[in-house]
């Protein structure tokens, strides 16, 4: 589509120098742009600016040659997708720029409570004890799996024993492990 600037042209001569231009550079021009904006719509938009631009040169590019004025209609386009660019990427990064003090103000504090942490240490701490009162293989499975966070097959090889077979003893160990937490072991209700 011609821009209507260029039918807006009152001289007919230059009018038709610029409708010539337009229909001869514009796959070219919109391929510039269009790499540089990855964007067909913002391409034609660029495209659309750039001859715009061009007509108020008429005088000085209507003498060139043809290699001077297919550069110069390229080197228009190019520059002005760049400034297409930048003033896009300049307004996402307003959309999302933020004031210091008003992210800090919204911001949930999102560090433990005093009592969290405790209960936290608590919980470690019962967790411990209980791991210690496990037979041995037992322990050693859990920590494998829960501390180092290896895989049932890595456990097995460690062990000697099939996938399947630590799956097992996983299952047996958090049973024992689980029973002694709800026995009050570790309080001394029993």
């Amino acid at each position: 589509m011609i821009p209507v600037a260029i039918a807006a042209i009152e001289n007919d001569y230059e009018r038709e120098f610029m409708r010539n231009l337009y229909d001869k550079f514009y796959r070219i021009a919109e391929a510039r742009a269009y790499a540089i904006l990855h964007s067909h719509e913002d391409a034609e938009e660029a495209v659309q600016d750039s001859f715009v631009k061009l007509i108020d040169k008429i005088p000085k590019i209507i003498k060139l040659s043809n290699e001077k004025l297919a550069a110069y209609v390229v080197i228009t386009v190019k520059n002005t997708a760049i400034d297409s660019f930048r003033k896009r990427n300049n307004e996402v990064n307003r959309k999302f720029s933020f004031d210091e003090d008003e992210v800090v103000e919204n911001l949930a504090d999102t560090k433990p409570l005093p009592e969290e942490l405790y209960l936290k240490q608590e919980e470690l701490e019962e967790l411990s004890i209980i791991l210690n009162l496990l037979p041995e293989k037992y322990k050693i499975i859990l920590e494998a799996k829960y501390v180092l966070e290896q895989s049932d097959k890595e456990i097995g090889e460690m062990l000697g024993v099939s996938e399947k077979s630590v799956r097992m003893y996983l299952t047996r160990a958090r049973r024992q492990a689980y029973e002694l937490l709800k026995g009050g072991v570790v309080h001394g209700t029993k």
